[in-house]
């Protein structure tokens, strides 16, 4: 661990990106999941964040063994973000370099102990191209797979419903008014969709076809967090909001960004040996229609393409941790790997724990 982790964790402040009612975003502190209580039974969401610029947070959350979903924008430096996100001079900035990225287990950011070491940061294809809206999620690789954490399952089969019941998870500001409220994972049930798809002019953010929003909860700190249903699995990755209440948060939903995921998935359990969760099966390359441009392809069009993997890359600050829905089992991955890495033990090219 760096020995300034828990310190540099404990005071960053992310930006939460506010839309006005015309669209136009701005940046402020970053709050947290109002309301929640402390969270000790989502061990799979993580502190996120990075030693450039302000030395921004954020939460993400296991996905695989050794992918972390989070945001974009949470890998970015913050002073790369653009002053308007849903348009086309909205677009996404590049990532900072792998090594700069820290991710934190436990929960607490401020007593942990340990970070794990990120190899890569997985990017949108053509991310350069696309807006931060609908697009705002990247995944970052770890060094070493964590084992005995049962990852977070993804709800990639189709969106959210309109009023559905959801739990958020994060590692923000608990009070709007105090900015040292953060750095604690907490948990909030009862949080309900309100808003799927494009909106000029709602109660809160901006938002393009690929989001949905939340009717309270999640804040600054909470940017890159799952939204989870009711069967545990995530639907979406907290994305941004309006600064001053942080109600009706928009979130980017996992399912636009299916064939990126799945890809990434199947990439992981053939690096550790590992059978990918269920919900990784299926054409992993194939692009498709959806609110966001160009999912697991070009930004153009919905076709086929590989995810864009770089040792360096960047993501957007901002809003709350929502879980998906669970990939089945999720105890037979922790199983299946535990066996696998004591095979490669014995052959002498193990896989060390996190």
């Amino acid at each position: 661990m760096r020995p300034s982790t828990s310190a540099l964790l404990l005071s960053a402040f992310t930006a939460v990106l506010g839309c006005s009612s015309q669209g136009a975003e701005s940046r402020t502190k970053s709050t947290a999941l109002l309301g929640g209580s402390p969270d000790t039974e989502h061990p799979a969401v993580m502190a996120l964040g990075h030693a450039v610029g302000v030395g921004q947070y954020c939460t993400g959350f296991l996905i695989t063994p050794d992918l972390v979903l989070t945001a974009h924008h949470c890998a970015t430096d913050p002073s790369t973000l653009p002053s308007t996100l849903c348009t086309e001079s909205g677009l996404m900035p590049a990532p900072v370099p792998a090594s700069a990225m820290l991710v934190v287990p436990g929960p607490s950011s401020a007593t942990a102990t340990t970070t794990a070491e990120v190899a890569a940061v997985h990017t949108l294809p053509d991310f350069e191209s696309r807006t931060l809206c609908g697009n705002d999620l990247a995944v970052v690789e770890l060094k070493k797979p964590m084992v005995g954490t049962n990852p977070v399952g993804l709800r990639i089969d189709g969106p959210p419903e309109l009023g559905e019941t959801l739990t958020l998870v994060g590692y923000g500001q608990t009070v709007l008014s105090d900015p040292n409220s953060h750095g604690e994972r907490h948990s909030l049930s009862g949080v309900k969709v309100d808003h799927l798809g494009y909106e000029a002019k709602p109660p809160g953010a901006y938002t393009v076809e690929g989001e949905f929003t939340v009717d309270s909860g999640p804040c600054a700190g909470d940017s890159g967090g799952p939204a989870l249903d009711a069967n545990g699995q995530s639907i979406g990755v907290m994305s941004r909001g309006p600064k001053s209440t942080c109600a009706h948060m928009a979130y980017t939903r996992v399912d636009a960004h299916a064939s990126f995921l799945q890809a990434l998935a199947q990439e992981s359990s053939k690096r550790l040996g590992i059978d990918p969760p269920d919900w990784a099966l299926g054409s992993a390359g194939a692009g498709g229609a959806s609110g966001a441009s160009g999912l697991g392809g070009a930004a153009s069009a919905g076709a086929a393409g590989a995810p864009a993997a770089t040792a360096s890359s960047s993501e957007t600050e901002g809003g709350c941790a929502v879980q998906a829905r669970g990939s089945g089992s999720p105890w037979l991955w922790s199983a299946a790997l535990l066996a696998s890495l004591a095979l490669r033990r014995r052959s002498s090219c193990g896989v060390a724990r996190v």
